[in-house]
């Protein structure tokens, strides 16, 4: 079933199994799992990277 608002769930099939791979069921705000901090981490990073790129012209 769709989640969020609308009828479009705003996760992807790879960002589902990602999360599948980076949590528990274990209900803490890390979702019991250091790799969701190693994950979020990166993903900052990397989102970062993008950002500090020059603007092509």
């Amino acid at each position: 079933m769709p989640t969020g608002i609308g009828s479009k769930d705003p996760l992807t099939d790879e960002e589902k199994a990602m999360l599948g791979r980076a949590t528990s069921n274990l209900g803490y705000h890390y979702f019991g799992e250091w790799r969701f901090f190693i994950l979020l981490g990166k993903a900052f990073a990397d989102t970062m990277q993008e950002l500090m790129k020059p603007e092509k012209k």
